[in-house]
């Protein structure tokens, strides 16, 4: 009989040891999966961030070709106001598809350097951060 109880008493089952193990193996996997991919998110914002500026660049030059030069106008391209209207109604004249906001839902910056040059970039994911700024200049 106390044979029995023995073999009665002996479950086969992890220890408690085994599965803190398990467990910290699981979220060793996890942090590594989370990382790859938020880098692989912040990538392909950049990448269309990127994708919208070549489109409003694009949009620029149907517009030089037709007034002559590039629009006299500093600041966000979403700004209320005449001048602004008339350029962003242009510009999507020009290209149906071209978006003023950039992916981290702010305005991209254009910035007139004289009638024949400008700049224009977004901030990025951090506005403090000027190495985190996708940028065109002409």
């Amino acid at each position: 009989m106390r044979a029995n109880l023995k073999a009665r008493g002996r479950r086969g089952g992890f220890t408690l040891i085994e599965m803190m193990v398990v467990i910290m193996v699981m979220a060793v996997l996890g942090s590594i999966v989370f990382g790859i991919t938020g880098y692989a998110s912040r990538k392909a914002a950049a990448a269309r961030a990127m994708a919208g500026i070549q489109q409003i660049k694009n949009a620029l030059e149907s517009y030089r070709l037709d007034y002559g030069g590039y629009p006299v106008l500093t600041g966000p391209m979403t700004t209320a106001g005449a001048g602004w209207d008339a350029v962003r109604g242009a510009l999507t004249n020009y290209n149906r598809e071209v978006v003023f906001t950039d992916p981290w839902e702010r305005a991209f910056m254009y910035e007139s350097q004289g009638r024949y040059q400008f700049r224009l970039w977004s901030y990025g994911p951090d506005t403090n951060n000027i190495e985190t700024r996708i940028e065109y200049n002409l």
